[in-house]
C-alpha cells in the first residue's frame, strides 16, 4: 500500500509516497513560497498522478489533535483541513521527531553505522536523539506488538560538565545564555559555540581565515570541515568536544530507559561526522558511566545514515491509520 509521507521545516518541506518502507516519489518544496501544506500536497498529486487513502506529515512544532502551529513559519497544518482540500480519506499529523522515531524501526542494516556494544535485544527500549539545527530526543517501547514513540524535549535538558574544560565551557555560555541545555552544545549552533568558546580559550590558535569562512559559510559545516581535516586547532578541538559531549549524552540515555534496543543518533550533523564518530571518541563517553559502565558497554550505538528517516517514519504512522 502506497502512502504519503510529509516532512515540514521551516525552510523545506519533502513530500513523498513510500510503498513497503521504499520511497517511491520524492519532492522538495521551499517552504516560504507557500501559503500553506494544502497547496503543496495538491501540487504534489498532481504531479505524482496518484491519490493515496492515508497520509502523514511530520512537522517542526509542537502538535495537539492533529493540529501544529510550525515554529518558523506562518503556517497552521490542520489533518482535517488537508483531508477537506486534497481529498485524501485519512490524515495525520504528528511532530517531527515523533516521526524520526518510528523511521528508525523501519531501518536496515545499510542504513545505519554500530558504534560498539553487541546486538540490541530485539523488542527492548529504544533511545533516539539527533542533532541538527537543535537536539531532537525520543523514545520507543514495545507494546508487544510494535514499537509506540514517546515524545521528548530532552534536547533541553540542563548541560552536566565531566571535566575542567567542560565546567569551563559551562561558564562560558551561561554568561550568554543564562541556562544552558545539551542542545546549545549538540548542534548547528552548537559547533560554532565550541569554536568560539576554544577560540576564547586559546587566542593563539585563532586563524582570521577561518572567521573569514564563517561571514559566508555556515559555521557549523566550517566547524565540521575545518575539524575533521584538524586544519584549524580550534575547530578540531570544537568538533572533538562535540562528538565527545554528544557521546556522553547518547549514554544518559541509554542509562535513562535501559536502552536494550539500541541508541540512535540521528540528524543532519551525525552522517557527515561518520569519520570522527568511529574513531573511539563517542564510545569512549558513551560507556564512562561509573558502577553502570559494564552494562552500558553492552548497548549498541548506530548513526542513522538514511536522508529520509522522517518520511520513512511519518509513512509508517500514515500505514497505522
Amino acid at each position: 500500500m502506497k502512502v504519503l509521507a510529509g516532512d515540514v521545516g521551516g525552510t523545506n518541506t519533502r513530500l513523498a509516497l513510500v510503498e513497503n518502507g521504499e520511497v517511491v516519489v520524492d519532492r522538495r518544496y521551499p517552504s516560504a513560497d507557500h501559503a500553506g501544506l494544502e497547496g503543496i500536497v495538491q501540487l504534489f498529486l498532481k504531479a505524482a498522478g496518484e491519490m493515496p487513502e492515508r497520509a502523514c506529515f511530520g512537522v517542526a512544532g509542537p502538535v495537539e489533535n492533529d493540529v501544529c502551529r510550525v515554529t518558523n513559519l506562518p503556517w497552521v497544518v490542520d489533518a482535517r483541513a488537508i483531508e477537506k482540500a486534497t481529498g485524501i480519506k485519512r490524515a495525520r499529523v504528528v511532530n517531527d521527531f515523533y516521526a524520526a522515531a518510528l523511521g528508525v524501526t523501519v531501518l536496515s542494516a545499510g542504513q545505519t553505522v554500530q558504534l560498539g556494544g553487541k546486538q540490541p535485544h530485539p523488542t527492548g527500549p529504544i533511545a533516539v536523539l539527533g542533532a541538527g539545527t537543535g537536539l531532537g530526543v525520543a523514545f520507543l517501547v514495545h507494546n508487544g506488538l510494535a514499537y509506540d514513540p514517546i515524545p521528548s524535549e530532552g534536547g533541553h535538558r540542563d548541560f552536566a560538565p565531566r571535566n575542567d574544560v567542560e565546567i569551563r565551557l559551562l561558564q562560558f555560555l551561561t554568561r550568554q545564555f543564562g541556562r544552558v541545555s545539551y542542545e546549545r552544545i549538540c548542534s548547528g549552533p552548537g559547533l560554532k559555540n565550541l569554536y568560539e568558546f576554544f577560540e576564547s580559550e586559546h587566542p593563539n590558535d585563532v586563524n582570521p581565515v577561518t572567521r573569514a569562512a564563517m561571514e559566508t559559510e555556515d559555521p557549523a559545516a566550517v566547524v565540521s570541515r575545518l575539524g575533521l581535516t584538524e586544519s584549524d586547532p580550534c575547530c578540531a578541538k570544537a568538533l572533538h568536544t562535540f562528538v565527545s559531549i554528544l557521546g556522553a549524552e547518547a549514554g544518559n540515555l541509554a542509562l535513562q530507559v535501559v536502552a536494550t534496543g539500541g541508541v540512535y543518533v540521528a540528524g543532519g550533523i551525525p552522517p557527515r561526522l561518520i569519520n570522527k564518530l568511529t574513531d573511539g571518541t563517542f564510545r569512549a563517553a558513551f560507556e564512562t558511566k561509573g558502577r553502570l559502565s559494564p552494562m552500558v558497554k553492552e548497548i549498541p550505538a548506530y548513526v542513522v545514515m538514511e536522508p529520509h528517516l522522517g518520511l520513512l517514519g511519518a509513512a509508517v504512522a500514515a500505514s497505522r491509520l
